[in-house]
């Protein structure tokens, strides 16, 4: 595979099967640099394993990943660091230090990464982010004191501290309120108005149909289709037509053009 640095995420014969992961076989996937890219599927379908193994948070059992042109494999740990450095990451259960306050979650990365910071300016990055997200409890606070939904917003504040050019999220919205959300789906169309790639692992129905420009179906940790919102809904395979109609039907208001097609699929069917 070339070397190809126009190219955010790219994986090709991603194979992981370690315990506690579902496993994947021979994920192949190119995401543009600046694209959204939702992944979708039933639950246990190998989802949180390929994004966690395309970046990096897991090894590839085999098969490679490339991030910026990148390949992952032989990088050493400072090397890691640096490509971390531009790559955030949201866990699905937020993976928040808890022996340690809110404040000092958010603290660490810019510590990591931006040492140079001076402790005013590391404070001012952290409150404007929070004060963005309109999280509005005592950062002294420690995890444990929080909702599953705050916990979720701060591990995304958390993320985009570093302001990464390569965002994965892995349901990000889940547990969180209706307001939570639309919080998070506002930052996320400024993040990518910006630039930034995103990478959602989502169920919401307004996610994907807001923001997605491709969409990556996974089934039993293997891939079903790859491609624009209109090809993955004109699939005739029934698991991803299945897939994107549950998840899609749910939506208040869709793009025109997959309510067009999946009203011809179902007249077909």
């Amino acid at each position: 595979m070339a070397d190809d640095a126009g190219l955010a995420l790219n994986t090709q014969d991603l194979v992981v099967e370690f315990e506690n992961f579902t496993p994947v076989r021979g994920i192949s996937v190119k995401i543009r640099e600046g694209s959204t890219v939702a992944v979708m599927g039933r639950s246990g379908s190998g989802k949180s394993t390929f994004i966690k193994a395309a970046s990096g948070v897991i090894p590839a059992t085999s098969g490679e990943v490339r991030i910026f042109g990148r390949l992952l494999g032989p990088l050493n740990n400072r090397e890691l660091r640096r490509l971390r450095k531009v790559c955030g990451f949201v866990f699905q259960d937020a993976a928040l230090w808890q022996n340690m306050s809110v404040y000092r979650n958010l603290a660490l990365p810019l510590e990591q990464h931006y040492p140079e910071l001076s402790n005013a300016e590391r404070d001012k990055k952290i409150r404007r982010a929070v004060e963005r997200i309109r999280f509005t409890d005592d950062l002294n606070l420690r995890p444990a004191s929080l909702s599953a939904g705050e916990a979720k917003l701060v591990a995304f504040v958390r993320a985009i501290l570093t302001e990464p050019k390569l965002l994965i999220l892995d349901e990000p919205t889940t547990f969180v309120d209706r307001t939570g959300v639309d919080r998070i789906l506002s930052m996320l169309r400024q993040l990518k108005d910006d630039g930034t790639t995103l990478v959602v692992v989502s169920h919401n129905a307004t996610v994907v149909s807001q923001l997605a420009d491709e969409i990556i179906v996974i089934d039993e940790g293997e891939l079903l289709i790859h491609g624009t919102p209109d090809r993955v809904a004109a699939s005739d395979n029934p698991v991803v037509r299945d897939i994107v109609s549950d998840v899609l039907d749910q939506a208040a208001t869709f793009d025109s053009d997959i309510l067009s097609l999946l009203g011809e699929i179902d007249d077909e069917g």
